[in-house]
């Protein structure tokens, strides 16, 4: 969740201050127009005296709109009361802390407050906030801030690293010049976000709050803390329920329930969750609970209402379910993943054991696809032993996933142990499926003992399992795609479940792909095409897409293009033209998850590269997008894909071509070649993974052709390259092609253009 653009001072009081500061220009405007008029019988050291007035008048309001400085903000300051604390419960460590920092924003740059959860950090920032314009002393910093920004890491995290995001420290400082940014839940972005924000933080350009708990501080050990709280802020009984009417009662439980994930709650997510009901009712009954005490508006932005105590609502919940209401908004197409999770866990134990039992799986997987790891653990972690008990198959995945493998495996140990036979092979096939494209020692330790165990049986787990031994060889730069066929053929023995036909389309898709990688169209001779087609016909939409996608787009983008650019055939852009409208047609199906859709967005921006002329800041948008993802998913085989088509975008930018000095790349060009160049050749490195290292070296010795470097010199260094890749077909071509005549530098770049980067 990010805030932007919130101004330091009370509504209240700045659209008073707005009035009255007006007003006094207007009358000050008609008394000097009135004098002037009268000039005859008025003297001129009174007229000098009123222009003088209205110019400090209208000077008054400029500086108030520019810089929050004013007459009438300071006459403000110090007679209008201050009502945005009244409703708040503050212990004596919290008020300590507000007083600590009140009017002494001048010396103060950079806090950073630790502590463990449930001990009120986030809300004596609030208040700190709430309070800070009151106490403003004459020439403090916090008069030059223009406003604020507030941030909670629980959520929408690639918002935030996309907000963050500059190419360089300067510009990205200078971004956040002269603002009070409150980043709450930090702890739950990655180390690297951290690491690279650190010097921005502490810049004392601007006034950074960082808020972390405690438990998980390992992620931001760099940075020291200020302040700590240590006492925890004692939960209150929803003891005033019964007085409430059945609207009042569902608006308190989901913004307890939203409170959760989030300090702030904003009023337009009430509304939609709750849009079976007029909203004129929904608004009346915030505002009863606002005079109730209960919640209150944020003084600065009324949209965000938070809770006034630290109120408990699971025994409540216990006492009370409240599945009818829980369950209409986890149904609900309006409700945020992350939301649904949060709502499926306040769910009774009948619930989750019985209706919901199919949907759990399904908002489990949806929800760790947006990268909420830490955030989904915290929200599991706060209900009772009997609940966590009913998810422990997710909390294991989600504690491998932030990287708590000790944990993880107690807790996958103890399923294994409880479970039956069946259920401990599916249970080991999780796992893989959900971790197998991390490049982590013990992740990768885990996965091949897992193989190990099952790829001997002649069981459909141990077929299954044979399948992925092969899918991570891929992703190791090892094509031996002939056996998927086979395993095809296996899988089409066992009963059909969903466990086996996803198996099934993944063996297909991964041996279309292994195919196009080696620069070979797909072999029908076993009727691969034409069984796969058959295969996805019981779902129209998705044979349109994998159709559209797989066989359509993907054979002309990854082997016709080529060919023709390789061959110097003149229909280059009619085919481009073509794989673009079938990319078109499969995004346009609104089929497969969000990491689907941007894998196959990718692959457009791949394909438009090869125009003369393409939208080069887009495609560097959604790129670096892509890569922040799986950077923070910790899916390092994506990383080193983005850094790859990143180094292709910036030698192709079509800024490095111009009519007055032919080609030239600049500086910042060159280096953001190299940058990711070597960041993706770390990776593959790391990952043993054979083919990304050629692919990025191949890439690179095109494009030192391209700047001019002495052809036999590099030709020399591809066939070096080529001697381990004698099965990569399109390579090989290129190479036999350089050697023949393919020195011009616009057939290289063309080669270039159309060298296709496949996601392995």
């Amino acid at each position: 969740m990010i805030i932007k653009n919130i101004p330091l001072i009370n509504k209240r009081i700045l659209w008073t201050v707005r009035i009255f500061s007006s007003v006094f220009v207007l009358v000050m405007l008609g008394i000097v127009i009135k004098t002037i008029i009268d000039y005859k019988n008025s003297d001129l050291v009174s007229l000098c005296v009123q222009i003088t007035i209205l110019f400090l008048s209208f000077w008054d309001v400029f500086s108030l709109i520019r810089k929050r400085k004013s007459v009438a903000l300071f006459l403000a300051r110090k007679f209008l009361p201050d009502k945005s604390t009244k409703f708040i419960v503050l212990n004596k460590f919290q008020k300590n802390f507000i007083e600590k920092y009140q009017g002494k924003s001048n010396s103060v740059g950079f806090i950073c407050l630790e502590g463990a959860e449930n001990t009120g950090k986030t809300t004596a920032v609030i208040n700190l906030m709430e309070s800070l314009w009151k106490y403003v002393e004459k020439d403090c910093d916090i008069e030059k801030i223009l406003n604020a920004t507030i941030i909670n890491c629980s959520t929408n995290q690639e918002e935030i690293l996309f907000l963050f995001s500059r190419d360089r420290q300067e510009q990205r400082i200078s971004k956040f010049s002269n603002n009070l940014v409150v980043i709450d839940n930090i702890e739950k972005m990655s180390p690297l976000f951290i690491e690279d924000c650190k010097e921005l933080f502490q810049s004392q350009k601007s006034f950074f709050i960082l808020i972390y708990n405690r438990p998980n501080q390992k992620n931001i050990n760099t940075l020291k803390p200020t302040d700590s709280f240590d006492n925890a802020i004692p939960s209150f009984e929803l003891d005033n329920f019964n007085i409430m009417n059945s609207v009042e009662k569902d608006l308190l439980l989901i913004i307890c329930i939203l409170s959760d994930i989030t300090y702030l709650v904003y009023k337009k997510e009430i509304y939609s969750l709750l849009d079976h009901l007029p909203n004129r009712i929904i608004k009346k009954s915030l505002n009863h609970l606002i005079k109730r005490k209960i919640i209150n508006a944020f003084a600065f932005n009324d949209h965000y209402i938070y809770k006034s105590q630290n109120l408990n609502i699971n025994q409540y919940l216990i006492d009370n379910p409240r599945d009818d209401l829980l369950l209409r908004l986890i149904k609900s197409n309006q409700t945020d993943i992350i939301y649904k999770w949060s709502f499926l866990l306040n769910c009774s134990e009948k619930s989750i054991t019985g209706e919901l039992s199919r949907n759990k799986a399904s908002i489990f997987n949806q929800a760790t696809n947006t990268g909420s790891y830490r955030t989904m653990y915290t929200l599991l972690n706060k209900k009772s032993e009997q609940i966590q008990n009913l998810f422990l198959y997710e909390k294991a995945i989600l504690s491998f996933y932030m990287g708590e493998h000790k944990e993880s495996h107690i807790i996958l140990n103890e399923l294994l142990s409880q479970s039956s036979p069946n259920r401990k092979e599916e249970l080991k096939l999780a796992v893989i499926q959900a971790t197998h494209g991390s490049s982590n020692r013990e992740c990768v330790s885990l996965i091949q003992t897992y193989l190990a165990e099952m790829e001997c049986k002649d069981t459909v787990y141990g077929c299954i399992a044979r399948y992925w031994r092969l899918h991570i060889d891929t992703e190791m730069g090892i094509f031996n795609y002939e056996p998927f066929l086979d395993i095809i053929y296996m899988l089409k023995t066992f009963d059909s479940t969903a466990l086996t036909q996803n198996t099934i389309q993944r063996c297909y898709t991964d041996y279309i792909r292994c195919c196009h990688i080696v620069g070979e169209k797909c072999n029908d001779s076993r009727s691969v095409i034409s069984n796969f087609i058959k295969f996805l016909s019981v779902n129209p939409i998705k044979k349109q897409y994998y159709e559209n996608l797989y066989l359509k787009a993907n054979a002309i983008h990854y082997i016709e293009i080529p060919n023709a650019f390789l061959r110097r055939e003149k229909n280059t852009e009619g085919l481009v033209n073509s794989a673009k409208t079938y990319y078109e047609d499969a995004i346009c199906c609104n089929y497969g998850d969000d990491k689907s859709v941007a894998a196959a967005e990718l692959k457009m921006i791949d394909l438009q590269i090869c125009y003369s002329d393409f939208d080069f800041a887009n495609a560097k948008i959604k790129i670096q997008k892509f890569k922040r993802s799986s950077l923070y998913n910790e899916v390092d085989v994506f990383v080193a894909y983005s850094c790859t088509l990143l180094v292709k975008l910036h030698i192709t930018a079509p800024q490095n071509m111009s009519n007055d000095r032919g080609l030239y790349f600049e500086e910042d060009t060159l280096n953001e070649i190299e940058s990711n160049y070597y960041e993706g050749l770390k990776i593959y490195e790391k990952f043993k993974n054979t083919y990304g290292v050629f692919r990025l070296k191949f890439l690179y010795c095109l494009f030192k052709l391209y700047r001019g470097s002495p052809s036999s010199q590099v030709l020399s260094e591809m066939n070096i390259l080529l001697q381990k890749n004698h099965n990569l077909k399109r390579e090989n071509a290129i190479y036999d092609a350089l050697k023949r005549d393919g020195h011009e530098k616009m057939y290289i770049l063309g080669l270039i253009k159309s060298y296709p980067i496949i996601l392995q």
